[in-house]
């Protein structure tokens, strides 16, 4: 494994490639199980970007982080960190699963971190804005 490198593919799939105890850190971004298809443009509407973020059900959603945090543990050293970037929609369940895998002894921090929103927010003025996402931050040992 080459350092300072980003790997970009599926995660499950380039976890399971790396050695054991050799990543100082994860930052790891999943779906957020909203339960729906997702479209984004840019600034100047110029280009479009759509993902689907549809689970056949919940336990299936937290098989795959499960799965993720589980080879996660595998490849950080024993100095390492692991961040996890969720929304309201499962940030309690999230920290509920990184307990059971890193230990609750080893949770750190939760980083609220507020953004500005993007959305077209003139058309949904009478909506309460979600302005804020979840980093969870843990250690291994």
């Amino acid at each position: 494994m080459e350092t300072n490198k980003i790997y970009h593919g599926n995660c499950v799939e380039k976890l399971k490639e790396m050695e054991d105890n050799k990543v100082d850190l994860i930052y790891f971004d999943p779906p957020f199980f909203t339960q729906r298809k997702h479209s984004l443009t840019n600034k100047d509407n110029s280009k479009t970007y759509e993902f689907d973020d549809k689970y056949n059900s919940i336990k299936a959603y937290f098989k795959l982080v499960e799965n993720v945090l589980q080879e996660s543990k595998r490849v950080l050293k024993n100095t390492g960190s692991v961040f996890l970037h969720c929304d309201k929609t499962a940030s309690h369940h999230i920290r509920v699963v990184m307990d059971k895998i890193f230990g609750r002894e080893n949770f750190q921090s939760e980083i609220i971190w507020s953004y500005k929103r993007w959305s077209n927010a003139k058309k949904e003025l009478n909506k309460w804005f979600e302005i804020t996402k979840f980093i969870t931050f843990y250690i291994t040992h």
